[in-house]
């Protein structure tokens, strides 16, 4: 009797945290976001996630610009899908949103997304470039940090710069993460 009554007080337990996480992630708890890519506020869950507004511009004179999604971990939001071209001075603003959900066992995990860009100049080379946004919990004191850069271990051949909250040395030494924080990847030849 004591060990049914042990199982029936674990999965009251266990249906509690279910119900609350369910609850929360329906936005019962919100607070108001400004996103840009809509120029409207949306509600969004006050735990669970952070949005980040990004902004892709092709400032070459001449390139055209090609730039898919490649991977992506601890996100509910990773971006465009399907694979867009930038011709010059062509921009892009999307918004993506990481998941911090214990359930999805991304709850203090990195997030990130890599994307692969193709630089084509006029007189016909190809250029390749891998790029990673990454969000990584530090620790208690640090909280999460936010690094933009190309993705270690690859050659980046695109004349890139990044920009996260407009300053190029909070991409490359990261920077307290917030949420509607601004990432900019500029192409500039």
């Amino acid at each position: 009797m004591k060990l049914l009554k042990r199982h029936i007080a674990y999965a009251l337990s266990l249906s509690l945290i279910i119900i609350s996480n369910y609850a929360l992630t329906k936005e019962n708890i919100v607070q108001g976001i400004h996103k840009t890519e809509n120029k409207s506020t949306t509600s969004k869950p006050s735990v669970y996630s952070a949005y980040y507004n990004m902004y892709v511009l092709n400032a070459s004179e001449t390139a055209v610009v090609k730039i898919k999604r490649d991977q992506y971990e601890c996100m509910y939001g990773a971006g465009p899908e399907d694979e867009f071209t930038l011709s010059h001075y062509e921009e892009k603003h999307f918004n993506l949103e990481d998941d911090d959900n214990i359930f999805h066992n991304c709850n203090a995990s990195a997030k990130w997304v890599t994307w692969n860009i193709e630089y084509d100049a006029p007189n016909g080379e190809k250029k390749y470039c891998n790029v990673k946004l990454l969000t990584d919990y530090i620790d208690m004191e640090d909280g999460w940090r936010t690094y933009f850069y190309p993705t270690p271990g690859t050659n980046c051949q695109v004349p890139v710069n990044f920009v996260c909250d407009d300053s190029e040395s909070n991409c490359r030494d990261g920077y307290v993460s917030h949420d509607s924080s601004v990432n900019a990847l500029v192409i500039t030849k």
